[in-house]
């Protein structure tokens, strides 16, 4: 991202709660050190993304499975890179999101988040597509 190189570790669950925060790591020339501190809630995964109707910039979203007191249905969180930090851009409706990526088709960009369920009962839900460019 903008010529440096990070690592995003996703936060689960810390023995008693979801809601904890993920870390951003960046590499220095030597090794990975922190850069930043994150909110999230029982964050699966990160994906970085480019948005060209937005001048090109860098994004940086989480899949967030589970909150605390919302349970599955809680929201996912794009970051986009301001400067030396991140800085909550968007939150999108997910529903025990476990992962998302990016591709192009036809010249457009795309953001698929994979739901994964809303209860223990119940897997069979709808995954989100969205529009980047």
């Amino acid at each position: 991202m903008n010529g440096h190189t990070f690592l995003a570790f996703a936060n689960y669950y810390a023995g008693s709660k979801y809601k904890i925060d993920s870390f951003i790591y960046k590499w220095n020339g030597s090794e990975f050190v922190l850069f930043e501190s994150l909110p999230t809630r029982g964050a699966r995964a990160w994906h970085p993304f480019v948005m060209r109707s937005v001048c090109g910039q860098t994004f940086l979203g989480v899949a967030n499975y589970k909150g605390d007191s919302q349970g599955y249905n809680t929201k996912s969180v794009i970051y986009r890179v301001s400067g030396s930090k991140f800085i909550e851009f968007q939150e999108i409706s997910t529903l025990g999101a476990h992962n998302l990526t990016s591709f192009k088709y036809k010249g457009t960009t795309y953001l698929a988040v994979a739901n994964e369920k809303i209860n223990h009962r119940r897997y069979n839900i709808n995954n989100m597509l969205y529009i980047l460019t």
